[in-house]
């Protein structure tokens, strides 16, 4: 990228140069103009077609950062899904353990014996 950007600099500078030497003869002036004329064009059409190919680029590394993050966002949603649904579970073992214990405890025979 930077290559093609000196490349033109050079073009353009070429250009300014083959003014300076050739209108300095008076018969030869109109000639002078219209080659700088077409320099100064393919110089400024390959600067324009450089920026739309910079564009592109740029263009392209931000879809491709775009779709890093909506995958990081859809990671981070499933795994606040799954903690969630890891947590409501953990709470129903939890509740289901208690009243297994409670069951248990209450058909002990020293239960039985002492509310008996």
């Amino acid at each position: 990228m930077n290559k093609d950007l000196k490349n033109l600099r050079t073009q353009i500078y070429s250009a300014a140069e083959y003014l300076e030497l050739g209108y300095t003869s008076d018969d030869q002036k109109q000639i002078v103009v219209e080659t700088l004329k077409d320099r100064a064009i393919k110089a400024l059409v390959n600067t324009v077609d450089h920026l739309g190919s910079v564009a592109c680029k740029v263009n392209d590394l931000l879809d491709a950062k775009v779709d890093e993050v909506s995958d990081a966002e859809h990671r981070i949603s499933c795994m606040n899904r799954f903690n969630s649904w890891w947590w409501m579970q953990s709470r129903i073992k939890c509740h289901f353990d208690a009243i297994k214990n409670c069951q248990s405890i209450q058909q002990s025979p020293y239960f039985l014996s002492k509310f008996s």
